[in-house]
């Protein structure tokens, strides 16, 4: 069973707890960047991380671990160019998203799994 420490509500707190809803999957930063809006959970010997991103490739996503920090990178292309005055809603976040948390126990960064399946990122961080 992974053990995360008792401060770990100091440590969850940029994320959105169950039952919670949050506007979309992305928020814009004061950059303009999107923020990647995910899921973590633990399974026996892992940490997992989710999060949907419809419209992005493979291609454009880059996930990279700096020590115990988790960075996930990447781009969405608007699949068409609409003229502002013709939305009559505009909610989804179209453009360079990232999201950075910090793992609160140490993960075996040679074995870690990614993949991206109908919209869905799914990332295994295995425990060492």
């Amino acid at each position: 069973m992974l053990f995360i420490p008792d401060d770990r509500d100091d440590f969850f707190d940029n994320l959105t707890k169950a039952g919670e809803s949050s506007e979309d999957n992305f928020s814009a930063s004061r950059s303009g960047e999107g923020r990647l809006a995910i899921d973590v959970y633990q399974v026996p010997g892992a940490v997992v991380v989710r999060s949907t991103i419809a419209g992005a490739k493979i291609d454009d996503l880059e996930i990279i671990m700096d020590n115990s920090m988790l960075i996930i990178k990447g781009k969405r292309q608007e699949p068409e160019t609409v003229d502002y005055q013709d939305y009559l809603y505009r909610e989804c976040y179209w453009g360079n998203f990232s999201r950075s948390i910090i793992l609160p126990v140490e993960v075996n960064e040679e074995e870690i799994e990614a993949n991206l399946d109908e919209g869905v990122l799914t990332i295994i961080l295995p425990l060492k």
